[in-house]
């Protein structure tokens, strides 16, 4: 076991000039941008999911709060106003709503955007998304990696086809995701530097997680261990900075919280520990908690295969080599690069191993445990340097044209990656990889072609062009008809047409709209699609993702 050395030492990670650091910062700061950028001005064609309407709702009642704040600090701060603006019904916390809120602020610029007016909500899951992403690349400059290295990092987790989707999205799963990317790189880093700051950030930064998603957890189940085999003295610090740093900014962040504080904090755990069930299709089967290897098997199945690849070889290094990984001489510069290999790999383990106990909610593809596609970039990358290295000593260049190597070997990886990406675009929740054949294997391998409501805006395009004056149109599942409803505000959907839902309104309709997931059909649906031909479906690679009938009377 490695142990803190009681001399002075030097500074663990290595020195760099102010001109290399500015230029680091820099790319980072362009990595960010880029992200926010692409990720803004795609998001009008991605329809509003299930949950969308509660978070943006949850997130102009913040607002209003901070308003009140401002200018009546008194009343923001009483019982009665807290519990009406920030009641929590869904029983998450605050940080992803109070983002949206001052994000979203945006779109009061009085500027022609461009956009959908739906995406200024989103834009706080931009933010962390692409504030995670910068960050990603600063973590493998630190630990020493080149910088075309380093930048494939962000590239790869970005161009995840279902990260790439939900980060659009205003959400939980891409922010906890992001932020508690930032945690556990804060406390690699803390474990690198001998300076306070750098423990403080660590212990916010688990704060935000928290404050994000209750996946928050995990974050200590990962940093502190890592922190004790490398570093123990120092991992006793980070334990107190996470003590403090941690519910300081839970309960700070959320009003919620600072009245009837046992009862309510017991009540949200109670929640995410007997979380209702949701059905899933898998393999043909309909399951409320499906296997254990649910996990893995879409893991497989939806990230890019080279970037799997990749991944998996540092993985199964990661598993020989993990008896003598915390043996590392800590003060060597050139191991920063295993030390980080050592926690992405645990990293992994800990954001994959909690959903694959039988107890716990297995749906949605990947995005209740995406917070592991981060570590699977970082350690795709990790897996790449040994090639990266062997093409270098190969290929003999002249030193000035080296860069070609790195370059070349960026494309290559990158480019399957962004273009399964543009493939699948504007549907990337519903994209599957070669391994499965793609979207029309998994179908027939009895996967589910589509889980979330995102294509439902496709199938009010279609009828705001052809539908007849005053339409009626039956939504299923019933939840979603008031999704339906919402897109009349933002101009997608005619003001005449009426959306209806329920048994009872699918007598009167003219219309009925359902997407293309089994464990949701009504009997209603299960008939039509025995025994009417759709009059109009959304298709990618010829898979139905929407269905629209016209009900003939």
């Amino acid at each position: 076991m490695a142990h803190d050395d009681p001399l002075p030492r030097p500074p663990e990670v290595p020195s760099l000039s102010r001109q290399t650091l500015r230029r680091d910062l820099l790319t980072a700061a362009a990595i960010c941008l880029f992200a926010w950028l692409t990720l803004f001005y795609t998001a009008s064609p991605i329809g509003i999911t299930y949950d969308e309407p509660i978070y943006a709702g949850c997130s102009e009642r913040a607002w209003d709060w901070l308003s009140l704040l401002v200018t009546s600090p008194s009343d923001a701060l009483s019982r009665p106003t807290i519990d009406k603006l920030w009641d929590a019904k869904d029983m998450h916390p605050s940080l992803t709503k109070l983002t949206a809120a001052v994000t979203s602020r945006l779109a009061v610029l009085h500027v022609d955007w461009g956009v959908s007016p739906f995406t200024f909500p989103r834009t706080g899951t931009m933010f962390w998304v692409g504030l995670a992403l910068g960050f990603l690349y600063l973590l493998l400059r630190a630990a020493g990696l080149g910088r075309a290295l380093s930048i494939l990092g962000p590239g790869l987790l970005f161009f995840m086809p279902h990260v790439f989707g939900l980060s659009h999205l205003l959400t939980l799963d891409a922010p906890i995701m992001a932020v508690s990317f930032l945690a556990v790189a804060a406390a690699w880093w803390a474990m690198e530097r001998d300076d306070r700051p750098s423990l403080i950030l660590a212990g916010l930064l688990f704060g935000c997680a928290l404050a994000t998603k209750v996946n928050g957890f995990f974050v200590p189940i990962i940093t502190l261990p890592y922190a004790f085999a490398v570093r123990p003295r120092r991992g006793l610090c980070l334990l107190i900075a996470s003590l403090i740093g941690g519910p300081l900014v839970f309960f700070a962040s959320w009003p919620w919280m600072w009245h009837d504080t046992a009862r309510r904090l017991v009540d949200y755990l109670a929640f995410h520990w007997h979380h209702w069930e949701i059905g899933v299709l898998y393999f043909g089967h309909v399951y409320t908690l499906a296997p254990w290897h649910y996990p893995l098997v879409m893991t497989a199945i939806t990230t890019p295969v080279l970037t799997l690849l990749l991944a998996s070889s540092a993985f199964f290094g990661w598993l020989v080599h993990l008896p003598h990984l915390p043996r590392l001489g800590f003060y060597s510069d050139a191991q920063a690069f295993k030390r980080l290999w050592l926690l992405a790999g645990w990293a992994l383990v800990i954001n994959l191993g909690p959903s694959m106990l039988p107890s716990s909610p297995k749906y949605g593809g990947v995005r209740l445990f995406l917070p592991a596609m981060a570590w699977l970039a970082v350690l795709a990358v990790l897996g790449l340097r040994p090639l990266l290295s062997l093409a270098h000593r190969k290929v003999h260049l002249p030193p000035e044209r080296r860069w070609l190597i790195s370059a070349i070997a960026l494309a290559v990886v990158l480019l399957p990656s962004a273009s399964m990406v543009a493939h699948f675009f504007p549907w990337e929740l519903s994209a599957y990889n070669g391994l499965i054949g793609g979207l029309p294997g998994a179908t027939r391998a009895g996967m589910e072609p589509t889980y979330w409501g995102d294509t439902y805006i496709s199938a009010a395009w279609w009828l705001d062009a052809h539908a007849p004056q005053g339409a009626r149109v039956w939504i299923d599942p019933p939840g979603m008809e008031s999704v339906v409803r919402l897109y009349k505000a933002f101009g997608d959907l005619r003001p005449d047409i009426v959306t209806v839902a329920g048994t009872a309104a699918f007598a009167s309709a003219d219309f009925a709209v359902c997407q293309n997931k089994p464990t949701e059909f009504s009997a209603e649906v299960k008939r039509l699609l025995a025994t009417t031909q759709p009059v109009w479906t959304d298709t990618m690679d010829d898979v139905p993702l929407i269905y629209l009938w016209r009900l003939h009377r």
